[in-house]
């Protein structure tokens, strides 16, 4: 969604000036030359692209623990990525936050994941800012400290919700158990979090344009 041409989420930035569309974030910088009237639309996705594709779960560390008791919710920011898209070819994939990978589990056998400093926010109905907002159903038996959530990118939905001038970004609702302080999400429900949310069904890259970097060296 461009508005006057032009959109900025967080770091990311798409805009589209005299049969130009400059795309940049603080990994990339890019112009593409329109030679015709192409349209230009953005779209979330998932946080797994930028810069390159890594990891294919995502840790996200609350900044502050959550203490919890039996089957209780609560919803965090996490991030996603950008898809600038003309007609329908992907032309440039964009991160409008910082991007930082963890290891989960042991450092020699653990897993690279997505990592994000995660906020706890009582008052989602209210939200305005540029990260996404994901609620978080935690089933357990007893009092538990949580100082962190997993999952893997392949399980998770996105829905987006645009209001004049600001696309909202939600993630579908999850579900899981706590281990070792750390909610394990196991499913996604089915249904959108809230109303009024539109399911995006592009969430993996398949046509981003690619560069491939060959050298020639001279034979003996």
């Amino acid at each position: 969604m461009l508005v006057n041409n032009e959109l900025k989420v967080g770091y990311a930035r798409v805009q589209k000036k005299a049969r130009k569309v400059i795309v940049e974030d603080p990994y990339t910088r890019e112009e593409f030359v329109l030679v015709s009237d192409i349209p230009i639309k953005v779209e979330p996705t998932l946080p797994v692209h930028v810069p390159v594709r890594l990891a294919e779960c995502i840790y996200l560390e609350l900044q502050s623990p959550i203490i919890v008791s039996s089957t209780t919710s609560f919803w965090i920011t996490l991030p996603y990525e950008l898809r600038v898209v003309a007609g329908e070819r992907t032309l440039r994939v964009l991160s409008p936050f910082k991007v930082k990978h963890t290891t989960v589990g042991t450092p020699y056998e653990g897993t690279i994941c997505r990592w994000f400093s995660s906020t706890v926010v009582p008052k989602p109905n209210v939200w305005a800012e540029a990260e996404a907002l994901g609620k978080v159903i935690v089933e357990t038996t007893s009092t538990e400290v949580v100082k962190g959530v997993y999952a893997r990118l392949n399980t998770l939905k996105l829905y987006v919700k645009r209001e004049e001038e600001k696309m909202l970004v939600y993630y579908g609702t999850m579900r899981g158990s706590i281990r070792d302080n750390v909610v394990y999400i196991s499913s996604v429900e089915e249904e959108s979090p809230i109303s009024g949310l539109k399911e995006v069904h592009e969430l993996i890259e398949r046509n981003s344009t690619r560069y491939f970097r060959m050298e020639f060296m001279e034979g003996p």
